[in-house]
């Protein structure tokens, strides 16, 4: 039978608590949130819960647990915690062509609707500045354009006499003080007739420019590009680029929702040392390496996750769903053991809960989260440590083969090897997800992981993995890719100044030191074998020994 249609509401009345109902009541009331979905008409500042919605209409939670989510879900899509703003058209565009014609009849063409500075390469008009010695290079971001041009009046000298122009044999000085050197013979009488010394006609100046955008109008102009910085140059085209430039003159709003903490991020700008995960698995250059550390473009960032995911410590972060706001969200909620738990962005649960209206799901808890791939290793593990008895993933990208990341191989090995558990997180797609539903789950787990108090991602990890070794009190050693992010550290004493050196690229604290004994300690736990205390260090006296080694002393530091 058909579902009638509920709403699902959490309002509040002044001096009340935020109440879960069906109702909208007398209308005295405030609706904080409703659940539904996205839609344009949608023109009100309600809050709207996808999540709610479907999990009101399709799971069989109680009233007491609807109440629950829907607080949950509240305090969740109200804090907005990342900076948003709406940047207008830059519209100004250095141009560079080999001759006055060409670059005449861009802005003539152009000019109407582009802020242009041109620039010649080649010859000498009036209106326009030779620049010889084209130079581009890129550091943190920014394009810097270098320069020759040749001044040979000083303006500030010049009381403009005209003996000059009355004097040059080749009339190459014009009223408007312009000398055409294609037409000087150097002469230098307009030199010597100057009564103030504001001529020199050999005289050039180094000039520096930092264009938002730089066109080069024909393949004539001869500019210094190191190979090095190709890549850097972004902002850079040609006029076969000319469609592509045009097509981002659009004012756009920025949503700053991928970050990273410098805290605890294990890359060194300083000495270019430590991860550089992220940079690496970015399929849009969207994260670059600086002098102070991981820069995200934010214009470019797509939020496909990936560098989510990949990275060790948390400090790449998802501010629409962040790691603490994860842990934080789940602590509201009390998952009954063996929940099936659904994980997929606001698309694909409208899609089910529209294909499905006609039935329920026992046991099952939908998630709306924007991107599945940022999920890591602990946002998985955290959830069965609370007792999903099974995840079940919805990428946006359904077509074909599924996407499967590191994380959920990393996470199934673990409940592999631990509890003996086979494929417990899958990756599945909309119409596969009403079989697996009817499958039932459970969960060996007896009592359900408390977590601390949230500090990052690499502790939570740690702590979870501490959890499962003594639940079943494994013994365990991993040393495949998926395990290289753990690992041991070796020092060879004889040879250790102990100068600390170390301790001040390791943000995760595996490594410390003990202040009266001056002796390195270091927690495998919590190392992720980045390398970058092997790379400061002075006397080369460390070794990575990569690996997850899960016993009794998993969680013990080693002097």
């Amino acid at each position: 039978m058909l579902h009638p249609s509920i709403q699902h509401l959490l309002t509040t009345t002044a001096g009340t608590s935020p109440t879960y109902t069906t109702t909208a009541g007398s209308g005295k009331e405030s609706i904080l949130l409703r659940g539904g979905f996205s839609f344009p008409q949608h023109s009100d500042s309600t809050l709207y819960s996808p999540t709610l919605q479907i999990n009101g209409d399709l799971a069989d939670f109680s009233k007491d647990g609807l109440q629950a989510l829907a607080t949950a879900e509240y305090l969740r899509l109200s804090a907005v915690n990342y900076r948003s703003y709406r940047e207008e058209i830059d519209l100004q565009l250095t141009i560079i062509g080999s001759s006055a014609k060409t670059v005449s009849r861009f802005i003539a063409i152009y000019g109407g609707i582009l802020d242009c500075l041109p620039l010649l390469s080649k010859g000498y008009h009036a209106d326009f500045i030779t620049a010889e010695k084209l130079h581009i290079s890129s550091r943190d971001g920014k394009t810097t354009l270098s320069y020759i041009t040749k001044t040979p009046i000083e303006q500030n000298r010049c009381d403009y006499c005209g003996l000059c122009g009355a004097t040059c044999p080749e009339q190459c000085l014009s009223e408007k003080l312009f000398l055409d050197f294609s037409r000087c013979s150097s002469c230098r009488e307009c030199e010597a007739i100057c009564p103030h010394d504001a001529i020199d006609i050999h005289c050039a100046e180094k000039q520096q420019l930092y264009p938002s955008a730089l066109l080069i109008l024909d393949e004539a102009v001869q500019i210094d590009l190191p190979e090095d910085e190709e890549e850097e140059q972004k902002n850079i085209f040609g006029m076969q680029d000319l469609p592509q430039y045009l097509s981002t003159l659009f004012a756009s709003r920025i949503d700053e929702v991928v970050t990273c903490k410098k805290s605890v991020c294990h890359y060194s700008g300083r000495f270019n040392i430590g991860c550089t995960r992220c940079f690496s698995v970015c399929p849009v250059n969207a994260i670059s390496l600086q002098a102070d550390g991981i820069q995200i473009n934010q214009h470019q960032c797509t939020e496909c996750g990936r560098c989510l995911a990949v990275c060790p410590t948390g400090a790449m972060d998802f501010q629409r769903f962040s790691d603490r706001e994860f842990i934080d969200y789940f602590s509201r909620l009390k998952l009954t053991p063996g929940t099936t738990v659904v994980i997929a962005n606001e698309d694909a649960l409208h899609t089910f809960w529209w294909q499905q209206r006609t039935r329920s799901f026992a046991n099952t808890f939908f998630l709306e989260y924007p991107q599945v791939q940022a999920l890591s290793s602990m946002h998985l593990l955290y959830l069965y440590a609370i007792g999903a008895g099974k995840i079940l993933l919805i990428p946006q990208q359904t077509d074909g083969d599924v996407p499967e990341n590191e994380q959920y191989h990393f996470s199934n090995t673990i409940l592999w090897q631990v509890f003996g558990e086979e494929q417990r997180i899958q990756y599945t797609s909309i119409n596969s997800l009403p079989d697996l539903l009817q499958e039932s789950a459970g969960t060996p787990l007896t009592e359900p992981y408390q977590p601390g108090k949230f500090e990052n991602r690499r502790q939570m990890l740690t702590s979870l993995l501490h959890f499962f070794q003594k639940t079943k009190n494994c013994d365990l050693y991993l040393d495949s890719p998926p395990f290289s992010t753990f690992g041991d550290i070796t020092c060879d004493t004889d040879r250790c100044t102990t100068c600390l050196a170390c301790l001040s690229v390791c943000k995760t604290r595996a490594l410390t030191t003990d202040a009266t004994q001056m002796t390195l300690i270091h927690h495998p736990a919590l190392c992720i074998q980045c390398a970058a205390c092997c790379t400061i260090c002075p006397e080369d006296v460390l070794q990575l020994w990569p690996g997850l080694r899960l016993d009794s002393h998993f969680n013990t530091p080693v002097t």
